[in-house]
């Protein structure tokens, strides 16, 4: 009935001869009176009509009104206010959807104050009122539509008689003037319930808008012939017109927007899948009623295909038309074009996520079992890879094949073709949406901590945007880079791609719908609100459609332009559009492109020339590993490629003939800018250059990661020829090349917390929880070890005469001469943790976690010992003026003459009187102590003590600052960033390494500026 409207409509709005078309649309599907029947979605109608009235030229936005759920006195009201003010040329229109019936040939419109015992006195006379309103207007020409076909019943308690509708009495009230009357049914609610809005007769009235063949500018009448020579219900529904039936019609607009072409029931309510579409045209869409479902693009069901439990994922289409897709029984189905199974494959856990699809036909899906399974297009498993948690999003697949799957334990795993971990990295949130993939290479994921995350190729953070609700499902990415994410803050988000707002649009309700971008930029959304919205590239809204239910699932374009989407109502939509076909950027919709391949190589159009993907061209402030670009994924295995790299605008040539689509990059240079392009040949000699595109690297960024096998608690030490050595929790101590390679490792029989020192000869001296010190030359020889009877956690020191001096958890200080004999040892009262400090007379300051802070003389004898309020776990720092500096487990820092005599002592706050500062102080030449703290601070404080400034991190700091020649302070904190401050406190660069799980150790700075850095994730970085 809905349909018949909308013709009728049209058709009333496309007399040549109307001067001003005043049209008023009435929706009564709420009543205030619970006896009534509701009907929620003519709402859903009402707005299909309106939204086809604002594509005729002719009509203005003004010259409609729409009356939703009124109440007599104002449906009264308004009619009497239209009817009187129209001129004599003018047409009015009236349209109502509702509940209707006839008695005593009176036809009554129940209204939403009508009440259920005094049912015609309370619900709209139409009839009475008709007269009325002919006898006040100058106008001449009039049409009504009363589409009253939603029910068979009004009341819930009782039956409400309806008569047949008396032609003539409304003919009498008609008279002489030009007026046609619609009535969905002749005696208005004899009709099968169909409270839902939806009908045979709707569909058709608007199948006749639409077919080829109906004429451009038709009349009522003829409307009304189609319709009643294809109905199919017999005489359960008998469309009347009365009055005028050579009322001719607007000329249908050359193209509509938003109008529904046809619905499908697929489920009973909850509708995730996204639909795919074939070279057919054919839509492919699963259910929570266990079917996947194909439908042709006329809305018939070709078949559907059964499996053993729900589909909440989507299915993908591959290249020879098979349909593959997972079911929560667990199996991953590949079902022929014609219904037929092809295989099944079973995974360890349901299958929530799509799979990818490769274009040598491999098919990867993730499962709740933890794993990524890669399959060959014949379901024979290929290899499968172990995340820590479940798997419910769908993976992705990037230029150079790498496969991209975020897993529930937080992490997103860059994965190679033959199954070997490229890289990983964890993003914020407990739930994640599947990555999307730009033509840059750069990764897209949402989280439900409100943020879009971007992540270079490389595996790190390029840059986060924080939304105002959690983000649950994947961006679409615009030809220019644009990235559209949905928030559970009801926004639609335009980012650009240096990660700013272009522009947001508020829907009414929130959004885990995924965009889809058509061929001429529009954007197409849905909402929780039951709306589609059709937004323009700069995000004002263009028209919008209202479904039965939320939208869930992610929206598609066919090859015709038809807007697929499903709704929570149950019902799969085809809605037309303008826009022709999907976008032809890489990542136009959910899963990329129409088959759902999740490749982002799909929807590219591409050749043999080769195109720049990344770095993306005029970029500033990147330090790429990679060079990458693309070619016609057919024509890949064909053709070679030189690479043209370097700090000239005419690049050399560094690498011919290779067939790989990526170049490493090694040894770039800070604040420098590069050029770099492509050239690729074919088997015949035919070349095919590329553009020059450039970047200019960062002032800091990280060169290389070297990873142990566990934590690194203690900070590394240089050697004269720049090898770096640093221990770790797997209880190594690792000799690294200045360009991250391994030199040796050696093994101790602990874990080591204890920084290595460098004797003056090159002797690496270290402790380990295995109660030894150890002495190794710089070739990995071990030349002693000295044994304790504690666990050496502290660092040691090496004094003017080389004496070595190193705490130890047995409640001593050893001193311990060269060739590992010991020379002294010095009973502390407590376990020691602290690594000593050797001032300039030789005496050695250490801490106990008795509380004191003891000089020792050279000869092991007590000088003085000083009390604090705690025990002393860091490590003392000497100035200038010999003043030891020292920080108690009770939050002071102490400043203490060579004497022993406390000068000052400054609180260092912290949060909670049960977290400790472990970080040590260091000092600048100025004489300024910077230290950090557990309540996430990095202090300056003066030599007087005062403090001078503080300045907050986004976690606490246990790493040691280490100063830079040129005065800037260098921290790491366990907000999992490396800091760089000017002395003032201002913040220079902050940097997240790659898989950074905090800092716990300090860093060292290289003579060529390099600053190195462990942390708890086991990795060593120089920056």
């Amino acid at each position: 009935m809905r349909k018949v409207l909308f013709v009728l409509l049209v058709t009333l709005l496309s007399i040549y001869s109307f001067t001003a078309l005043k049209v008023c649309v009435v929706s009564v599907g709420l009543f205030q009176d619970s006896n009534f029947y509701q009907l929620p979605n003519v709402s859903k109608d009402a707005n299909q009509v309106i939204n086809l009235l604002s594509q005729v030229d002719s009509l203005a936005k003004n010259d409609i009104t729409y009356l939703e759920n009124p109440k007599l006195a104002k449906l009264s009201s308004t009619l009497t206010n239209i009817f009187s003010e129209a001129q004599e040329n003018d047409t009015i229109f009236v349209y109502f959807f509702g509940h209707g019936f006839i008695e005593s040939d009176n036809i009554y419109l129940p209204v939403f104050d009508s009440n259920s015992r005094a049912l015609k006195n309370t619900s709209y006379n139409f009839t009475t009122d008709l007269k009325r309103l002919l006898g006040i207007t100058k106008s001449q020409q009039v049409a009504i539509i009363l589409n009253t076909s939603y029910s068979d019943d009004i009341l819930m308690n009782s039956k409400v008689r309806s008569e047949k509708v008396n032609v003539n009495s409304i003919l009498n009230i008609i008279g002489k003037k030009k007026v046609g009357i619609l009535l969905t049914n002749e005696s208005l609610n004899k009709s099968k319930p169909t409270l839902e809005g939806d009908s045979e007769v709707s569909n058709l009235l608007l199948k006749a808008f639409y077919e080829s063949g109906v004429k451009e500018l038709i009349t009522i009448g003829d409307v009304f012939e189609y319709v009643k020579n294809k109905l199919t219900v017999g005489q359960e529904i008998t469309p009347i017109l009365i009055g005028e039936k050579t009322v001719s019609l607007f000329k249908k607009p050359k193209t509509l927007v938003g109008i529904q072409k046809w619905t499908l029931k697929i489920s009973s309510s909850f509708f995730p899948s996204s639909p795919a579409i074939g070279k057919d045209g054919t839509i492919y869409v699963g259910s929570d009623n266990k079917y996947l479902y194909a439908v042709t693009p006329d809305g018939m069901l070709k078949w559907k295909f059964i499996t053993i439990g729900r589909i909440s994922s989507s299915p993908v289409i591959g290249q020879d038309e098979t349909v593959y897709v997972g079911s929560e029984d667990r199996y991953l189905y590949a079902v022929k074009p014609d219904g037929s199974l092809k295989w099944s494959f079973e995974t360890g856990g349901e299958l929530k996520s799509s799979p990818a699809i490769s274009y040598d036909g491999t098919i990867y899906v993730g499962s709740t079992d933890k794993y990524l399974y890669a399959l060959t297009s014949e379901g024979e498993l290929k290899w499968k890879f172990r995340t820590n948690e479940s798997i419910s999003s769908n993976p992705a697949i990037g230029i150079d094949g790498t496969i991209y799957v975020v897993s529930e334990d937080k992490h997103l795993y860059a994965i190679t073709p033959d199954g070997q971990m490229k890289w990983k990295i964890e993003i914020g949130g407990e739930r994640k949406s599947s990555p999307s993939v730009g033509a840059n290479g750069v990764i897209y994921i949402g989280s439900d901590d409100n943020c879009l995350y971007a992540i270079t190729p490389e595996g790190e953070l390029k840059w986060k945007f924080e939304t105002g609700g959690e983000i649950k499902s994947s961006p679409a990415i615009g030809l220019d880079g644009t990235i559209y994410v949905v928030s559970e803050d009801h926004c639609l988000y335009a980012i650009t791609p240096n990660g700013k707002l272009k522009w947001k649009f508020e829907t009414g309700e929130g959004i885990a719908s995924v965009p889809v971008i058509g061929q001429d930029g529009t954007i197409y959304v849905g909402s929780y609100d039951k709306y589609i919205y059709a937004l323009t590239p700069d995000g004002k809204l263009r028209w919008k459609f209202q479904t039965g239910g939320r939208i869930e699932s992610s929206p598609t374009i066919g090859q015709d332009g038809t807007l697929y989407v499903g709704s929570n109502d149950g019902y799969l939509y085809a809605i037309s559009t303008d826009s022709k076909r999907l976008g032809k950027s890489p990542w136009a919709k959910f899963n990329g492109g129409i088959a759902n391949r999740s490749n982002v190589l799909e929807n590219m159009q591409v050749s043999s020339k080769p195109v720049n993907i990344y770095p993306e061209n005029n970029v500033e402030s990147i330090s790429p590993k990679l060079l990458y670009w693309i070619v016609n994924p057919e024509e890949q295995g064909k053709l070679k490629f030189d690479v043209h790299f370097g700090t000239t605008i005419n690049p050399p040539l560094v690498s011919k003939g290779q067939t790989d689509l990526r170049y490493e990059l090694k040894n770039l240079k800070p604040n420098t800018e590069y050029y770099w392009k492509i050239v690729s040949e074919d088997e015949k000699g035919k070349r095919y250059e590329g553009e020059v595109w450039k970047f200019k690297t960062p002032l800091y960024w990280e060169m290389w990661k070297f990873t142990t096998g566990d934590y690194i608690w203690s900070s590394p030490a240089l050697g004269l020829d720049g090898t770096v050595y640093v221990g770790s929790g797997d209880k190594n101590l690792y000799a690294i090349r200045p360009d991250g390679k391994l030199k040796w490792k050696f093994t101790t029989g602990g874990e080591i917390k204890s920084s290595p020192v460098i004797g003056q000869d090159g002797t690496i001296y270290v402790g380990s929880t295995d109660k030894c010190l150890y002495a190794i030359t710089p070739e990995e020889q071990l030349i002693w070890k000295f044994e304790t009877n504690g666990a050496i956690e502290s660092s040691p020191a090496v004094g003017q005469d080389g004496t070595i001096y190193v705490g130890s958890k047995d409640k001593y200080l050893y001193a311990i001469t060269q060739d590992g004999k010991l020379k002294w040892k010095f009973e502390i009262g407590e376990e020691v943790f602290s690594s000593s400090a050797i001032g300039i007379d030789g005496t050695i300051y250490v801490g106990g976690k008795d509380k004191y802070l003891y000089a020792i003389t050279p000869d092991g004898k007590l000088k003085w010992k000083v009390e604090t309020g705690l025990g002393i776990l860091s490590n003392p720092a000497i100035g200038q003026d010999g003043t030891i500096y020292i920080l108690s487990r009770d939050n002071y820092l102490y400043a203490i003459n060579t004497s022993g005599i406390i000068k000052w002592k400054v609180p260092i706050y912290v949060y909670s009187k049960e977290n400790y500062i472990y970080a040590s102080p260091v000092i600048d030449e100025n004489g300024t102590i910077y230290v950090g703290d557990f309540d996430n601070y990095m202090n300056a404080i003066s030599p007087d003590g005062k403090i001078k400034w503080r300045y907050q991190t986004g976690g606490w700091i246990h790493s040691t600052a280490v100063i830079g020649k040129d005065g800037v302070i260098y921290f790491g904190s366990s907000d999992k960033y490396v800091y760089a401050l000017d002395s003032n406190g201002r913040l220079l660069w902050k940097l997240r390494p790659e898989g950074s799980k905090g800092f716990g150790s300090s860093g060292v700075i290289s003579t060529d500026g390099v600053l190195y850095i462990g942390n708890l994730n086991g990795s060593l970085y120089a920056i």
